[in-house]
């Protein structure tokens, strides 16, 4: 499977807050963070398999538009099954947290999920279209974020 953008774009809403940086025992912080990411399921028919939400440094990448699929991406896109990702991203160095969510979103609801990380990571995400052969919706190294809150939509890839 060789990734290429959708025609249209699934609108998605994402928010992600300002990392809370963790204290040590002394009250210093280790530059460990945790992300909390919002997302908005704001299509109309569309259902999303559980979101796999990754923290990372900025020289890791989930994919890569034009270049063949991973086996373990395929595996999400086709069937939902986040666990082969997991597997190789939790083996993957720079990347610091993996989270996935619960169950499948529906249009109009919204499910908020934490990763934990380092303080100035990205953070990506992916999860596969319901009902499609092979479609998914991803959001490749997002951030870094400062203080507030940053909101983008995901497009779809096929």
């Amino acid at each position: 499977m060789k990734l290429r953008t959708a025609a249209l774009a699934v609108p998605l809403a994402l928010a992600v807050s300002t990392p809370a940086l963790q204290a040590d025992g002394s009250g210093h912080h280790r530059g460990r963070a945790v992300y909390e990411v919002t997302i908005t399921n704001v299509t109309r028919d569309q259902t999303f398999t559980p979101f796999l939400v990754v923290a990372h440094k900025s020289k890791v990448s989930l994919f890569e538009v034009g270049q063949p699929a991973s086996a373990e991406l395929e595996a999400l896109a086709e069937n939902g099954d986040t666990g082969p990702f997991q597997e190789t991203l939790a083996a993957t160095p720079g990347v610091h947290g993996i989270t996935v969510g619960g169950g499948l979103l529906a249009p109009g609801q919204t499910t908020t999920m934490k990763v934990e990380g380092h303080r100035y990571d990205r953070v990506s995400l992916a999860a596969m279209l319901i009902p499609t052969n092979d479609g998914f919706i991803a959001l490749g190294s997002a951030g870094p974020f400062g203080r507030g809150l940053q909101s983008t939509y995901a497009p779809a890839y096929d």
